[in-house]
Parts: C-alpha cells; sequence; structure tokens
C-alpha cells in the first residue's frame, strides 16, 4: 500500500471499526466476510472489489514439539492443516465473497465497486518492486529469495486456476 502512497498502521481486527468510525483510517483490506463479520460495513458504505492478494490462515506448532509425535500424529496434522486450508478458503474467499456476505453487503447499502484489469496491471507492476527488494534481502542473508519467489508465482498460476469463479 505505500506503493500507492498510503500511510500504513497496523490495528489489531477489533480495533479497526472505531477506527474508521472516528476517521482514524481512510480505508481497511479486508475479504467481505470478514468485512460483516466486524460489521464494517455499518459505516463503510464502499468497497473496491480489486483482487489484490489473499489471506492466509497457518496452523503451527513448536520444531520441539513437532519431532517428539508420532508418524501417526504427525499425519493427522498434515492432513488437518490441508483440510483447513481449503476450508478456509471456500468459506472466506469464495462462499464470503460470492456468497453470503456479499449479498449482506449489498442490502445494508454498500457500494460495490468491481475492480479491473487496469488496476491488476498497476498493483502487479507495484509488486515487482516488492518482490525485488524482498529477493535481494533474503539473498543478502543467504537464503534463498529467488528460488521461494519463483515457487510462489508458480504455485499461484497453478492453483489461480484451480480456484472456483
Amino acid at each position: 500500500m505505500k506503493q500507492f502512497g498510503a500511510v500504513v498502521v497496523s490495528i489489531p481486527t477489533p480495533q479497526v471499526y472505531n477506527a474508521l468510525q472516528r476517521g482514524t483510517i481512510d480505508a481497511a483490506i479486508y475479504p467481505p466476510l470478514l468485512i460483516t463479520d466486524f460489521k464494517f460495513h455499518e459505516i463503510g458504505k464502499h468497497l473496491w472489489a480489486q483482487p489484490i492478494g489473499t489471506t492466509v490462515s497457518s496452523l503451527g506448532m513448536r520444531k520441539t514439539l513437532w519431532d517428539s509425535l508420532s508418524g501417526d500424529l504427525k499425519t493427522i496434522f498434515r492432513k488437518a492443516a490441508l483440510e483447513h486450508q481449503i476450508a478456509y478458503h471456500r468459506i472466506v474467499q469464495v462462499e464470503g465473497s460470492e456468497g453470503s456476505a456479499k449479498k449482506m453487503l449489498l442490502e445494508a447499502g454498500v457500494k460495490i465497486t468491481p475492480g479491473t484489469k487496469e488496476a491488476t496491471a498497476l498493483i502487479n507492476e507495484k509488486a515487482g518492486t516488492i518482490w525485488t527488494d524482498w529477493i535481494k534481502k533474503m539473498e543478502d542473508k543467504g537464503k534463498p529469495g529467488q528460488m521461494v519467489a519463483d515457487k510462489f508465482r508458480s504455485l499461484l498460476v497453478e492453483y489461480s486456476k484451480k480456484v472456483p469463479k
């Protein structure tokens, strides 16, 4: 967002409603399901439905605990982690963006402005400089920044084809 001239602040989600209401912040980036869950649509009546990224939800534990688990338990955790990602995507990004949450926003009088290909191109251009900086930072630390970026991009292309529209 800094690439577009925004001043970025970090506010815990439960405090965003009051920050929007008081004018402390002008905007927030959330998917429709979280907008309705936290009732941001009560005070914010405009939604720019421009795809700019995704949210990630992860499961984790200390490595020492992981190492102490039996193979059967590790298998259960790996399966649960995969199922969690699939369910999270379905609930937040598919059902939330195109289902009940979108309907609730429209019923509450929120004006939803669709994204554009031109905006996507500009976002991708700005993101390119962010990627370049991140790769250099990782490579300077002796980490495989370029490999990680390339793998991320290839997975993004691969799985974008599988996302329900």
